[in-house]
């Protein structure tokens, strides 16, 4: 499951396809931070970890990923080829891609 082809799917309610024109339901569409919550604070909230993690702030585990754009500045097409660049759990990174040639 690719988070940023679902953020896509949550904001233009269509297929990867651009397809249907105009999306399903499209009045049912997430904006980017809705689609960001959940998959950040809405799961700790329903886990009652909230206090723990779901977002970056002082005190809370030390769980980022970090991504080669921002995401908030793209438009759904562009959310969708997003590429993880680092993962980071418990302060500790756990993924590193690859340098560029």
């Amino acid at each position: 499951m690719n988070p940023f082809e679902n953020i896509y799917y949550a904001t233009r309610r269509a297929r990867l396809d651009g397809t249907p024109k105009g999306g399903w339901l499209a009045n049912q569409a997430l904006t980017v931070d809705e689609a960001i919550a959940a998959y950040t604070i809405n799961p700790a909230y329903a886990s009652r970890e909230e206090r723990l993690k779901g977002s970056l702030t002082p005190g809370k585990l030390a769980d980022i990923t970090l991504v080669d754009r921002n995401i908030r500045k793209l438009t759904p097409e562009q959310i969708r080829d997003t590429k993880v660049r680092m993962t980071i759990l418990g302060g500790t990174v756990v993924y590193a891609a690859p340098a560029a040639p």
